[in-house]
């Protein structure tokens, strides 16, 4: 399934590359919705009456909304450090990731298409059904594993430690707290401040805001 979601991603890719779409907000989420939707679906139906499947889609308990939060903003700043490093490493600067930060776009739609729907429809497939579905060997080795196809399905070597990583907390979250909305809700967080992150290093780009914003990270 994960491949099957890499196939679909690569296909809108190919399909903007040749210029028979174009690749805007619309498309952008309905990318998101192809790509793990349909993995999504197939999955829940190929796993049907599985007794030991379990998606853990009951509520948060308030109790765990606090670490959650927090969680999710020390990881925003550990991706950035890890996607920072490995950068340096390959191409020796750091890539900042596309997004739709400066598509022009309304606001709304930008945080939509790139934060609540990839929030909504990847937690309900790598936390959800993946990493149900690869339990039987094991909780953590199955954590791992769905972990390292969230971050393979980025398709970009540059952002591919930093996936990885909060891939590992989100199936913690999810263990932890029973619920599969952990992840959800940490993975809005990310994603949210991430855009904000990248539209004021993109922003102020001519100032070099980006070496002071590292160092901020770091303390």
């Amino acid at each position: 399934m994960p491949a099957l979601a890499m196939v679909i991603l690569l296909g809108f890719e190919y399909a903007s590359d040749r210029g028979y779409i174009q690749l805007g907000t619309a498309v952008y989420g309905l990318t998101t919705l192809c790509a793990f939707g349909l993995p999504l679906a197939l999955t829940v139906f190929l796993t049907k009456g599985m007794e030991e499947k379990t998606v853990r889609t009951k509520g948060i308990k308030w109790r765990f909304l606090s670490f959650i939060v927090l969680m999710s903003v020390a990881l925003v700043f550990m991706s950035i450090i890890i996607n920072w490093l490995l950068s340096m490493i390959f191409s020796g600067r750091y890539v900042p990731q596309s997004t739709l930060a400066s598509s022009g776009a309304d606001l709304w739609q930008i945080l939509l298409v790139s934060a609540v729907a990839p929030a909504v429809m990847e937690e309900l497939f790598f936390r959800g059904a993946l990493l149900s579905g690869l339990e039987s060997r094991g909780f953590y080795p199955a954590m791992i594993m769905s972990a390292l196809a969230f971050a393979l399905v980025h398709g970009d070597i540059y952002n591919i430690g930093g996936p990885f990583f909060c891939g590992l907390m989100y199936g913690y979250m999810t263990y932890i707290t029973g619920s599969v909305w952990s992840a959800v809700v940490a993975h809005l967080i990310n994603n949210s401040l991430m855009l904000f992150i990248t539209y004021l290093i993109q922003r102020y780009s001519a100032v070099g805001l980006w070496r002071y914003f590292l160092i901020l990270v770091f303390l």
